[in-house]
């Protein structure tokens, strides 16, 4: 019982954490991209204990109250949680969990990276200004440093998970 009260509270704190990270993000621009790492980080605490339906739950909850607090006209903020930053950690976490080669798990998330970087832009170009030089060369700047940023940002997502399962092992076993 005491297992399943404390998946219960965990998923709870996430979401929460995650939702106000998200309209936070979607009411202050500049914040945006800060607040996708930080629900990130929120939505890693259900898998800090291997709970990855308990975390892909909260990653739906999530999209769909940020949606409903950011409001439905601002849904172009939180396009890229939806389509990738929210689901990265619960790949993650099912990448250890089935032991699949870290080199083919990277070459795959790389290019699910590039494509959800794409289909940002394109859906981007509905909403902001254009330059016709970028639209040139996008796939080309997309290929090449967004997979290059991408490379970063996984490492450090797999930091952080260690981090934050380590911390929450140690607030559960209290």
């Amino acid at each position: 019982m005491r297992n399943h009260s404390f998946r219960i509270a965990l998923s709870a704190v996430a979401c929460a954490l995650a939702v106000v990270f998200l309209t936070l993000g979607m009411y202050v621009s500049v914040l945006t991209l800060t607040a996708y790492v930080f629900a990130c980080l929120a939505i890693m605490l259900p898998l800090a204990k291997q709970f990855r339906l308990s975390a892909f739950l909260c990653y739906i909850a999530t999209c769909l109250l940020a949606l409903l607090f950011g409001g439905v006209g601002n849904f172009w903020r939180l396009f890229a949680f939806v389509i990738f930053f929210g689901l990265h950690p619960i790949v993650n976490s099912l990448q250890l969990r089935f032991n699949i080669n870290k080199w083919i798990a990277l070459i795959v998330k790389i290019v699910w990276f590039d494509v959800s970087v794409w289909l940002v832009w394109e859906f981007a170009g509905l909403f902001v200004v254009q330059y016709e030089w970028i639209n040139r060369y996008i796939l080309l700047i997309i290929a090449t440093l967004g997979s290059a940023f991408f490379v970063f940002y996984d490492f450090g997502m797999f930091r952080c998970q260690r981090l934050v399962t380590f911390y929450v092992n140690k607030i559960s076993r209290q």
